[in-house]
């Protein structure tokens, strides 16, 4: 298994390296955001430090929106070319679908209307995305960060639903243990598994590194992914990077994967 960590910044990328991480994995948004200029230092940090962005999560901020009153297809689609094409310079092999601000449905939308919305988003970036060798993975986010696609089995039966066979999903265990979701979770998203995220979940559901003190939390969610036959990549997701934690986070991840 592949271990990585979630950041915002190109100043991280050279102290994600230097904790010992595999690679990075980037913020969409932030991506999105950036001048030409910024991009290119990105680039150039992730060249320089030999250190590849594997993955983006955090889809957009809210705008463009994926459901709701504010869809729009097109606008999507001129956010997700430019998306793809500075992604499929990265390298990166993976977009996740959080973007908890663009998924949250009006209390007098129909359901069936942002179901027929998100799968019209989701066929156009898996489209899009598989130009630059990218592959989608849906995540399911907890009901305190929006009111849509909540859980890994409703994320899962969306997916059947509205037979979605090329997009992948991401098990975010922070958000199935808000959720309280077990870790049966894994077997049941197993055929679809392409990406893990972990974090600490705090008192006010913030997010930071989990350290040695969680290494049985942790060494149980390994075993049971190797036991769901999956050996792919698993990324630290914090609100923040935090050097001082982030080496002890490996040391942690490392050992428990070691059984």
């Amino acid at each position: 298994m592949l271990f990585g960590c979630c950041i915002k910044n190109v100043e991280d990328v050279a102290r994600v390296r230097d904790a010992g991480y595999d690679y990075f994995e980037f913020s969409a948004a932030a991506l999105a955001a950036m001048s030409a200029a910024e991009f290119e230092a990105l680039v150039q940090a992730s060249e320089a430090a030999r250190l590849p962005c594997l993955g983006l999560n955090s889809f957009s901020s809210g705008t463009p929106a994926l459901i709701g009153h504010a869809f729009s297809l097109e606008e999507l689609g001129d956010y997700l070319l430019a998306l793809c094409r500075r992604a499929g310079r990265l390298g990166v092999k993976t977009l996740g679908i959080g973007a908890p601000k663009a998924r949250i449905l009006p209390e007098d939308y129909p359901r069936a209307v942002a179901n027929t919305q998100m799968r019209e988003f989701l066929v156009l970036a898996s489209l899009i995305a598989e130009h630059q060798g990218i592959r989608l993975v849906l995540e399911a986010l907890h009901d305190r960060s929006c009111n849509y696609l909540n859980t890994v089995e409703e994320a899962l039966i969306y997916l059947k639903a509205a037979r979605l066979d090329d997009v992948g999903l991401v098990l975010d265990f922070y958000h199935m243990e808000v959720m309280g979701e077990g870790l049966d979770r894994i077997a049941l998203a197993a055929p679809r598994l392409l990406h893990t995220h972990i974090s600490t979940c705090g008192p006010a559901l913030e997010r930071s590194f989990p350290l040695m003190d969680e290494l049985e939390k942790y060494r149980a969610i390994l075993t049971a992914l190797r036991e769901a036959g999956y050996d792919g990549t698993l990324s630290v997701e914090p609100n923040a990077y935090e050097p001082e934690k982030a080496p002890e986070t490996l040391r942690m991840l490392r050992l428990a994967a070691a059984g």
